[in-house]
């Protein structure tokens, strides 16, 4: 649903269900191989899961046979398969930065607080133009004490 959701409504893929989890940066390490659908499933499975088993729970409340459905434990295992694999990723990750020697850039962005609601007239153009020429001096001053690399404007 998450899927035909960013195709069809908005066209972007914003606002997805594993965006909740932005905490928990040890789920996301499936993203690089299933990209956010593979969480978005795990997330949809453990409701499933969830489901299941107090479904079980209620259904053998009265007897003394427990029955445990595999959902549950499907879900189990495919939860301590993606947190193994993403403590695996992320030490790989720490281990390569470690090695790798790193660079830093120093990147100036210009928010120039246009109205989206502005005519697209020559005499706006060239307003706006004038209002990030004169941020984007004011980012490179001789005394400020970072020098930008690159500026960043906006698209509009």
């Amino acid at each position: 649903m998450d899927w035909i959701r960013s195709w069809i409504f908005t066209g972007f893929p914003w606002g997805l269900f594993p965006s909740s989890q932005w905490q928990h940066p040890l789920l996301f390490q499936i993203c690089e191989y299933t990209g956010i659908y593979g969480l978005d499933f795990l997330l949809i499975f453990a409701n499933f899961a969830t489901f299941f088993l107090l479904f079980e729970i209620r259904n053998t409340a009265g007897s003394k046979k427990i029955r445990i459905s595999p959902v549950p434990v499907v879900f189990l295992l495919l939860l301590l398969l993606n947190i193994l694999a993403g403590t695996y990723l992320m030490e790989r990750q720490k281990e390569k930065n470690l090695k790798e020697p790193h660079t830093i850039f120093h990147a100036g962005i210009v928010q120039p607080h246009l109205s989206q609601r502005r005519m697209a007239s020559n005499p706006e153009f060239l307003e706006a133009l004038q209002v990030c020429s004169d941020l984007t001096s004011d980012l490179l001053q001789p005394d400020s004490p970072i020098k930008p690399q690159a500026v960043i404007w906006p698209e509009s």
